[in-house]
Formats: structure tokens, sequence, C-alpha cells
């Protein structure tokens, strides 16, 4: 044998000789400190006989005992890979023992850092730090999730429902301290708005809700209470608003005067006077890149677009020229509103433009005045098809002019109704003339649906 081999074994020896001493010593010290652990979960988080402490000493020890184990793997390792038949067979038992001694250590170490996180979770709740209650929640539920269910020791199952129960501690304290800084009541015909002066506490608790999706629900409440409290009665009903502020808070007071529509002009200026009073009296951020604002009007927004096109500037549309030539005083009006929306955060570049609405009057336009148009020609289709008058030139073989005849006189009523909207279409845009022309044809089926039944009749 060379002396390279002789030393090899020679290690190998000694190594072997390591492991098979120590094992058996590091697993009754398993056994002690599992013990140790699990009568700390027991008196903590069952029995509440006494309060929980962070055990430094404890970690440290499942540490070096880690690193320990890590070495003594290695050896066996290498032990394997050389000529010691006659001790495989201790070796391989020991070995196996080093995999159950490892396991039940990792097991320890994931409790420890449960406790660990537990207790930094109790600490950071009393002195308020949700955000980072919310980091310890996260990283506990991380541990849990990563752990095979096969692995689960009955403590492990008791810290889960400890971890449970903290965070519907934590997400009661925020839903909470959520409203006590701001409120929206609605009683009979007046809605408060209430939002306590900007502090930190606010900007913790709002950071913790965009932190954990969990702990959303105080947002989309409040997203609720501002749709159906504020925004729909400001754009269908007369109101009044008035603000209020004292030491501690800033109020908003809405009072609904009638049920009945406003002009748009109140409209406007009721929702600018809302979103001035949210962007200076709610300015807090969920995150590095949105506003508390941004994340509530994505509940609406588009759902506000729509009700201000369809309950508002529906009603502004022009029903004549002159209208027409005065709507660029709304078209500034509802640019001016859009950027108050856009600035706010309710209205994002995504939502739905209210200006591109106004923009398009000219087609709004026509459609409105093709709309009178079609209610006119359907008036004029129920008067008494017998009424009749005698139209063109008598009968001349050599006069190519229209010939004499009969008919009734809706048919010249609805004829003269297609001439008159033929010449508007001949000075509009493109877009109004293939509006104006659709119209036409529509007439004139009706013209001829309303010649063919009368000549039936006659």
């Amino acid at each position: 044998m060379s002396l390279v081999a002789n030393i090899l074994q020679g290690a190998s020896k000694v190594d072997l000789d390591v492991i098979n001493r120590n094992i058996p010593s590091i697993r009754k010290d398993m056994d002690v400190l599992k013990k140790d652990v699990v009568e700390h979960v027991e008196n903590v988080h069952v029995k509440y006989s006494q309060k929980s402490k962070l055990n430094n000493a404890r970690l440290n020890e499942l540490l070096r005992y880690q690193q320990t184990l890590e070495e003594l793997k290695n050896k066996g390792e290498l032990v394997l890979n050389t000529d010691l038949n006659n001790a495989e067979k201790e070796l391989s038992n020991n070995m196996n023992e080093l995999k159950v001694t490892a396991y039940k250590l990792q097991v320890l170490l994931r409790v420890q850092s449960i406790l660990k996180l537990l207790d930094k979770f109790n600490d950071d709740l009393g002195r308020l730090h949700y955000v980072n209650c919310v980091h310890s929640i996260k990283a506990l539920n991380g541990i849990f999730e990563a752990i095979p269910t096969d692995e689960y020791l009955e403590a492990l199952y008791t810290l889960k429902g400890a971890v449970a129960d903290k965070q519907n501690i934590l997400i009661e304290r925020l839903q909470t301290e959520f409203s006590d800084n701001i409120d929206l009541q609605h009683e009979n015909s007046t809605t408060t708005l209430r939002i306590r002066k900007e502090n930190e506490e606010m900007k913790n608790i709002i950071s913790a809700l965009g932190c954990y999706s969990e702990c959303l629900e105080p947002l989309h409440c409040l997203a609720r209470k501002l749709w159906e409290d504020i925004f729909i009665p400001i754009v269908n009903e007369n109101l009044i608003l008035e603000e209020k502020e004292d030491d501690m808070f800033a109020s908003l007071v809405l009072c609904s005067q009638s049920k009945e529509k406003t002009n748009y002009s109140i409209v406007f200026n009721n929702l600018e006077i809302v979103l001035k009073f949210l962007t200076v009296n709610f300015t807090y951020n969920i995150s590095e890149s949105k506003t508390a604002l941004e994340y509530i009007g994505g509940d609406f927004n588009d759902n506000l677009s729509e009700l201000i096109v369809k309950n508002c500037l529906r009603d502004t549309m022009p029903s004549n020229v002159d209208e027409l030539q005065r709507y660029n005083v709304i078209i500034d009006a509802t640019e001016k509103l859009e950027k108050a929306l856009l600035k706010s955060n309710i209205f994002t570049t995504q939502t739905a433009s209210i200006l591109e609405y106004v923009n398009n009057v000219d087609v709004l336009f026509i459609d409105k005045m093709c709309a009178g148009y079609s209610m006119k020609a359907k008036e004029i289709m129920k008067k008494d098809l017998h009424d009749i008058t005698e139209v063109g030139v008598p009968y001349n073989r050599c006069d190519e002019n229209f010939a004499q005849s009969s008919i009734s006189k809706n048919v010249e009523e609805l004829v003269n109704l297609c001439v008159e909207l033929l010449e508007k279409a001949a000075v509009a845009s493109p877009d109004c003339s293939v509006i104006l022309l659709s119209n036409v044809l529509n007439i004139c089926r009706h013209i001829a649906l309303l010649y063919r039944n009368f000549t039936k009749l006659t």
C-alpha cells in the first residue's frame, strides 16, 4: 500500500471514530432541545403561562449543532469513499442516524425562526410599526408553506394557529385605525366625509395596507362609499357642499336639495370641490408608485366617466346650430374637470375620457338632430293615408317632367323632410354626411313601405 493510501486510511479511521462517538451524543442533545422548544411553545401559545421572549442562546446552540452535523456528514462521505469494509455497517447506521438528527435539527430551527418572528411581531405591534408586522406575517406564512405536511410537529400546528391569530389581530387593528382616521357617514339627505389631518400613524397604516393584499378591504370599502354616497349623488342630484375644519379633522358636508339633476356647471364645480378636498387631505401612498387615491379610484373611475357622460354631458348636446357654435364653453369646462380627475389620480390615462366625448360634438349633434328628424318622420307616417294631393304636370309623352299623379300628403311631407336632410348633408363634414345620408335612406325605406300600403288600399 502506498504512503498516500496509508495516510488516507488513517485519516478515515480517525473520522470514523469522531462520527461514531459524536452522533449518539448529539442525538440526545437534540431530544433535550426538542423538549425545551415544545415546552416553550406550549407555555406561551397554549397555556399562556409565560410571556414569549427571544432565546438567543438556544438559537446559537442549534446553529452550532447544524455546523457540527454538516462537518460529520462530510467526514462520513469521505470515509465511505475509502476501503474500510470492516467499519461499513456501523458507519452506515450512524450516517442514517445523522440524517434523522439533521432532520430534527431543521424542524427545531424552523420552530425557533417562527418563535423569533412572533416575538418581533409583538414588539412591532406594540410600537405601531405596522409595515414591519406585515413583513413578519408574510415571512411566517412563507415558513409554513415551505414545510411538507408530513414533517409537522404538534408544536408547528400550535404555532400555525398562533400566526393566524396574529394575522387577524393585525387586520382588525388596521381596519380600526383606518376608520378612526377617515370616516364617511350618510344620514337622511346629508353625507359627511371626515379625514384626520395628515399624520404618521395614517401613513404607516396605508403603507401596511398596500403591503398586504388581505388587508386592503378598508380601501375598497371607502371606494364603495365614495361612489355611492358622494359621486353618484353629485351627478344625479342637486347638492350643496360645505367644507369644515377643526384641530384634528377636515370635513366635507354634502346636503341634497332635491333629487332632480342640475346644470352641468354645478355638477362640475361640486366634483372639483370633492377632488380638491381629497387631494389636500388624503395624501398617502400605498406603494412607491401608487397613491391611495389611485388605488381607490381604480374601483369606480370607468363607472364615474360613464356616469358623467350619460347623466350630465349627454344633456348638454346642442339641438341647433346656435347651441353648437356656443359649445366650446362646455368643452373647456370638461377639459378642466378631466385634468382635475387625472391630477387627483381618481382617473388614470387608461380611464375612458370624458373630454373625448364632447370633442366629438359634431357627430353627436348630427345624431341628436337625426333622432329629431326620425321622430318627426314617424309622426308624419301616423297621419291619415287618404289625405291626398296632386303632384307633377299633366301627362305629355314629349315632356320628361314627372307626370301628374295623386299621392298621400304624408309622402310629400316625408320627401320634403328628406330634401332638407340632403341639403344639410351636402355642407356637413364627411363623418356627419354619412350619418345624415343613412337617416335619409331609412326614411325613404319607410316612404316606400307607406306607398305600397297606400296602393293596396286604393
